[in-house]
């Protein structure tokens, strides 16, 4: 029984490992083509926010 929840618990590690590295690439991407936008902090501030509120009603 523990060894099936550690296999569970690895695997969506490595999910999540996964899905940060696609995300770094398409912003890796994103940053190569120009396809960028500039913040100052009060409106980064915002957006994380919004992004964050986006998230967790998924």
């Amino acid at each position: 029984m523990g060894r099936n929840m550690h296999e569970e618990a690895e695997s969506r590690y490595v999910t999540k490992m996964n899905d940060l590295r696609a995300a770094i690439d398409a912003g890796q991407k994103d940053l190569e083509t120009g396809k960028i936008r500039t913040f100052t902090g009060d409106e980064f501030t915002t957006y994380l926010s919004e992004r964050a509120e986006q998230a967790i009603r998924k």
